[in-house]
């Protein structure tokens, strides 16, 4: 994630939405009836006449479910490794930012959030990497099954994703200039690891140092490795993280 002050103020998780992924097909399902010979497809759809009466009904009738079903349900990803740099370069900022570990086996991850309106809600589960896509054949199969949610292409399987459905009901809204995001709070004793990104600044890093102190974290520096292209981890040290200005003879 990228760095922010806020976080440590108040430990919230910001959490995705329909719409907000970076892959255009997370979470949009295909339709099968799209996928099928111009033959069978007019077989296909004379089968179900209440859903597909004429394009405009079918359309209408799965913007309404998907909607609804969207707008219920948020999303936090996670992933089961830290030292991917494809991943720093993507979502931390450039390597500006951090990546932060957290117990999988506190009661957040294990249905503190559950709900009995759609399947899968609250319970930390692994993505499934698939070389087809899911596809529904009638709209209202987009109301409560919401297990084609873990499935993405294998493209990204190098990300080893984990991801959690939350209800929205229990979202709380922050304020972030210049826009407002939704997360959920976590209880700071279930963060285990906080590995600081090799482009961060040092005010930064030392922020981050004095805001956990209390806490039992485990503060780690990543450093590009000196002859690979990986980056080493290592225990932070607050006393040698010092800016230091070096005089090259420019005034010469």
């Amino acid at each position: 994630m990228p760095f922010r002050e806020s976080y440590f103020n108040n430990f919230m998780l910001k959490i995705s939405r329909y719409g907000e992924f970076n892959d255009p097909f997370d979470l949009v399902l295909g339709e099968y009836g799209m996928s099928l010979p111009e033959s069978e497809a007019e077989e296909f759809y004379d089968m179900m006449p209440e859903y597909y009466k004429t394009l405009d009904y079918y359309s209408e009738t799965y913007l309404d479910i998907e909607a609804g079903a969207r707008a219920s349900l948020a999303i936090l990803c996670f992933s089961e490794i830290f030292e991917n740099i494809l991943m720093w370069s993507h979502y931390a900022d450039n390597h500006t930012g951090l990546c932060i570990g957290y117990d999988a086996e506190c009661d957040f991850f294990n249905s503190m959030y559950g709900c009995n309106y759609s399947m899968n809600v609250g319970e930390l589960k692994p993505v499934v990497y698939t070389e087809e896509r899911p596809q529904f054949i009638l709209p209202s199969d987009l109301v409560n099954n919401t297990n084609d949610w873990f499935k993405k292409s294998i493209d990204w399987s190098y990300e080893k994703e984990h991801r959690i459905l939350l209800p929205m009901g229990n979202a709380t809204e922050i304020a972030l200039e210049p826009e407002t995001i939704w997360g959920y709070k976590i209880d700071p004793v279930n963060i285990k690891k906080i590995i600081m990104g090799c482009r961060m600044k040092s005010e930064h890093k030392q922020y981050i140092h004095k805001k956990i102190a209390s806490y039992d974290i485990e503060l780690i520096d990543a450093k590009p490795h000196p002859s690979c292209y990986k980056l080493k981890f290592q225990s932070y040290d607050a006393n040698s993280d010092v800016n230091i200005v070096y005089n090259l003879g420019m005034d010469v």
